[in-house]
């Protein structure tokens, strides 16, 4: 399970969300005031569960957003490589998921 973020931001009544769902409904919900405090024309909040098969795709860290990336890149040169390479970099270096970033 994982929880996503909807607003009302103007007069039509919908609600409306975009990709980001995290682990916990307090993390959906600083995300929620953190777009209520910044988007002038949000009405209305709301945090609801999103559909169970939904990857967790952000989380909230020290007051921070970070995001989930699923590039991948060489560990030692950081150049992005394609998942469907044979697993190592010109340079030597090992594929390796980038991970969470800010």
């Amino acid at each position: 399970m994982s929880y996503k973020c909807e607003v009302i931001a103007d007069d039509s009544g919908q609600w409306c969300g975009n990709a980001l769902r995290f682990a916990t409904a307090i993390e959906a919900e600083w995300y929620a005031n953190d777009l209520f405090s910044r988007w002038t024309a949000v009405r209305e909040k709301r945090v609801v569960e999103s559909e169970s098969e939904q990857m967790i795709t952000a989380r909230v860290v020290a007051n921070r957003l970070e995001m989930w990336s699923d590039k991948t890149r060489c560990n030692k040169c950081h150049v992005s490589l394609a998942r469907e390479g044979n697993g190592t970099c010109e340079c030597g270096g090992l594929i390796e998921e980038t991970g969470w970033e800010r």
